[in-house]
């Protein structure tokens, strides 16, 4: 996947890819981001107020 398209649509994940913490393999991306949603829903229903919410 080519880096401005990563950047554009999943820019977390572009972060991560751009340090060298995740692959930027379809599977590693949908997953990584699936994840990090998943963590605000978590956040959300705590109380916690994220940064990138």
């Amino acid at each position: 996947i080519p880096p401005p398209l990563i950047s554009q649509y999943l820019p977390l994940q572009y972060s991560k890819v751009r340090d060298g913490a995740l692959r930027s393999t379809p599977r590693e991306l949908i997953l990584d981001h699936i994840q990090d949603i998943l963590q605000q829903y978590h956040a959300a229903c705590e109380g916690v107020t994220t940064q990138h919410a």
